[in-house]
């Protein structure tokens, strides 16, 4: 017994799902699906209810075989997944109906079906589609109101009306719905490529200055060996290296797992207090570096500092990558807004100035430095001048949009003599 009725429920069961699916794939629109359901059973309901009126479905007749084809628009839709043109659907169920209105009878629910057309026109197809299949309808009850012995028509057309007003209404609110989705994804989306520039920015600029100063310290220890033969000073520079590197492993981690914190207890990013240990370590690798901070560290925001400390790692990484050996002044001043930062290097001997690119906007630590700074609404400049090369930037320490000031401070200051 268990058996014998649980086969037709499996049956039945997915026989609904594989309606849905197929109504869905009709559809444009991700109606819900007991509207689907529900329309269909209305539709259903309401033909075999006339057909009954007329005495017609056992044994079937005529009127049998005309509900038939009003219900084969939904059959074909719903079952096979065709999308049937919205005026032939509306042409195929009115002629139907108006057949079964030749033998009226009383108190007789034919035009129903109308009225479940409508909300299926309304709801699924455009303007001009729906108000010819309402107006269709209305003069079809009309007529035979008029010229037949149908009655009552100002009713029925009265519910289509107000059916398909709903019907509009909710196909309005579902494509505001459709469009309100699809522009959350795309800020998801431009969100997401925003955040994979910022980590791209964050690991380029803890790479670049960490392999800059791993390889001075190389250097100094590859001298060390070669000319000196002074093991300890060698073990020392790659005791250096080791300590970079592995610092550089821990930044690296640190922001990658920005990407991957379920909690978000991350550590805390770079600040300008830790620009200090930056000099450090270029000094302890060889570099040549004068550094001069001005003004109180806590009167910029975090993001200020973060980005001067990331603009700061790159330019000594590209002073030591590209002028190696030449003397290095920065000069951070915190004591205004906006916020100056100018970091100066001298040319190596018998090197030029190479970090412009073909396009003459630099590699893609100058472009990153350039958007760091444009993102928060500061002018960046970096270029040749008379001593060497220098990279300018100007931060507002409160976020406010800076107005051009003719490039201002954009040489580096007199170097004073060094002791």
């Amino acid at each position: 017994m268990r058996s014998g009725r649980l086969l037709p429920t499996l049956v039945l069961v997915h026989a609904i799902r594989w309606i849905l699916r197929r109504w869905h794939m009709a559809n444009d629109l991700e109606w819900p699906w007991w509207m689907a359901l529900g329309i269909a059973t209305c539709a259903l309901t309401t033909t075999v209810a006339v057909i009954v009126q007329r005495d017609a479905l056992v044994p079937p007749g005529w009127q049998a075989l005309v509900g038939l084809v009003i219900l084969s628009p939904w059959i074909v839709e719903h079952a096979v997944g065709w999308k049937i043109p919205r005026l032939l659907f509306g042409a195929i169920v009115i002629a139907g109906v108006a057949i079964l209105l030749t033998s009226p009878t009383e108190t007789d629910i034919a035009p129903f079906i109308l009225i479940v057309l409508v909300a299926e026109i309304a709801g699924t197809g455009s303007v001009w589609s729906s108000i010819p299949v309402a107006l269709a309808a209305v003069a079809t009850l009309v007529g035979f109101d008029i010229y037949g012995d149908f009655k009552g028509s100002l009713y029925w057309w009265l519910g289509i009306a107000i059916i398909w007003d709903g019907g509009f209404a909710m196909q309005w609110q579902q494509r505001l719905l459709v469009r309100t989705r699809e522009a959350q994804a795309s800020r998801v989306a431009k969100a997401a490529t925003d955040e994979r520039q910022r980590i791209a920015r964050e690991i380029h600029d803890v790479i670049a200055h960490s392999l800059s100063v791993t390889m001075l310290h190389l250097t100094a220890a590859r001298h060390s060996l070669a000319t000196d033969k002074d093991v300890n000073e060698a073990v020392d520079a790659l005791e250096d290296a080791e300590r970079v590197g592995r610092q550089a492993m821990s930044d690296i981690r640190r922001t990658v797992g920005l990407l991957e914190s379920a909690d978000g207890t991350t550590s805390p990013m770079p600040s300008i207090d830790d620009i200090g240990a930056l000099v450090d370590d270029v000094r302890a690798a060889g570099g040549s570096i004068r550094f001069d901070l001005r003004g109180d560290a806590d009167s910029v925001t975090p993001a200020v500092g973060l980005d001067v400390y990331r603009i700061m790692q790159e330019s000594l990484a590209n002073a030591v990558k590209h002028a190696p050996g030449a003397e290095v002044d920065a000069v951070l001043d915190l004591s205004g807004d906006p916020v100056r930062l100018t970091v100066c290097n001298t040319v190596a001997r018998g090197r030029g100035v190479t970090l412009l690119g073909p396009d003459g906007n630099g590699g893609s630590g100058l472009r990153g430095m350039r958007q760091r700074v444009e993102l928060l609404g500061g002018s960046f400049d970096a270029g040749p001048d008379d001593s060497g090369w220098h990279v300018t930037v100007k931060l507002p320490a409160s976020h406010e949009i800076l107005e051009d000031q003719g490039g201002n401070g954009r040489r580096c200051p007199a170097r004073p003599a060094r002791r």
